[in-house]
């Protein structure tokens, strides 16, 4: 991942800034393996190690942006990311849309890119070169199938966060500009959760007609007293209709 960055000249500033390179590498090595104990069930077993590394990253010495320095750079822990998950066909003969049940659980690690570590936002953040990975348990059991035309599907899950990576909003101090009236950091917090479901249909309207029906719940906690979680709603929902007037023509709708 390879960042580089220049402020040119503008109301805001006479001259060209020098070039900043920001520089990060990801190793992964993964494994996984499907085993079917019987003709109606079927296990997914993986397994991935990751390495992630900042190789280099830069700053303006002031805010005057007319040299450049090396930014503190830190080393994030290796990771061990795994899952399971298993699915059983509930109808005699397999494939033939009778319900089909699964559940999986899974522990996913999520690395800091550069802009999440480095980023000043355009001047509204400061970054942050302590921030880590966080990890994530994820949790979700779920059924599909379908009833005559209509096909559908609907999970739960619960997702556990540990570090969880979120946006703090700070008051305003030195760090953040004497004029600013507040500025943000990306900061790993206390055991963050999501929960919620998905609900989803897919019914024929018509020949060459097909409808879809989706929708969301979402709830979310940072587990840190005072910060309120942002940017996701609680509930969405999607509904779209399209046309496959031919082979090689398709017409959606989609609110």
């Amino acid at each position: 991942d390879v960042h580089t960055e220049i402020a040119l000249a503008d109301g805001h500033q006479s001259y060209n800034s020098p070039w900043l390179d920001d520089e990060a590498r990801t190793y992964s090595l993964g494994v996984e393996d499907t085993w079917k104990p019987g003709k109606s069930t079927e296990v997914a077993v993986g397994y991935r190690r990751d390495r992630h590394e900042f190789d280099q990253s830069q700053g303006y010495t002031s805010s005057a942006d007319t040299a450049v320095m090396a930014l503190p750079i830190t080393t994030s822990p290796d990771a061990n990311n795994w899952q399971v998950t298993v699915q059983q066909d509930l109808g005699a003969t397999p494939g033939t849309g009778d319900p089909v049940v699964r559940a999986g659980i899974g522990r996913k690690t999520r690395f800091p890119g550069i802009k999440d570590v480095y980023s000043y936002k355009l001047g509204t953040a400061i970054p942050n070169p302590a921030l880590g990975p966080e990890q994530a348990l994820n949790r979700e059991v779920g059924v599909s199938g379908r009833l005559g035309t209509v096909s559908y599907d609907a999970a739960l899950f619960w997702d556990s966060i540990d570090n969880a990576i979120t946006s703090v909003t700070l008051l305003p101090t030195s760090i953040c500009g004497t004029t600013a009236t507040a500025c943000s950091q990306n900061q790993n917090i206390a055991t963050a959760t999501n929960n919620g479901l998905d609900l989803g249909l897919k019914m024929p309207l018509a020949e060459n007609w097909l409808g879809t029906l989706n929708y969301s719940y979402l709830n979310r906690t940072l587990g840190t007293s005072g910060l309120v979680p942002t940017g996701t709603p609680t509930n969405r929902g999607e509904a779209s209709v399209t046309w496959f007037a031919s082979e090689a023509l398709e017409v959606a709708a989609d609110l």
